[in-house]
């Protein structure tokens, strides 16, 4: 069996912590830090976050902050007049795929009424981008129809 070195990490707010390494087999939500900063010290590459509530922070955050972005985004299609409905298909896909991601992966952290209410904000914002592609859709099909209409020359006979 492989021997793990533990440390303690001590702050005013939190008595004691004690960090495991090199442990693989641990139950915990795994992150790696992004901090490209080089300093002195210890190097962390990867995490596991043990506690639940931690966890449940954490996440929230982050969820909040990836349906800021698909708000923001929504907002700045809906304000615009000539959209490309590619554009709102990538948003679309992107949405579905988050969703899939947050159901597969975050749901053991969440709590289910948590999740619900994440779930009909994310409703919310499939049936609105899903609305303005139909409605660019039926635009661009109307001035294909009245092109198609107006080109009509041919010998009379």
């Amino acid at each position: 069996m492989k021997k793990t070195k533990k440390y303690v990490l001590c702050e005013k707010k939190i008595k004691k912590i004690s960090v495991g390494l090199n442990s693989v087999s641990i139950n915990g939500y795994h992150i790696k830090p992004r901090n490209k900063m080089d300093y002195d010290g210890i190097i962390v590459k990867s995490m596991v976050i043990l506690n639940n509530g931690l966890v449940e922070q954490l996440l929230k955050k982050k969820i909040r902050k990836k349906l800021d972005s698909y708000l923001q985004f929504l907002i700045s299609v809906l304000d615009e007049e000539d959209t490309d409905p590619g554009h709102l298909m990538f948003a679309l896909n992107d949405l579905e795929r988050y969703r899939r991601t947050v159901m597969n992966n975050y749901r053991i952290y969440l709590d289910k009424k948590y999740l619900k209410i994440l779930m009909d904000k994310m409703d919310l914002i499939d049936q609105e981008l899903r609305s303005k592609i139909k409605i660019d859709l039926n635009e661009i099909f109307a001035e294909q129809m009245e092109m198609d209409l107006g080109d009509k020359k041919g010998k009379s006979r």
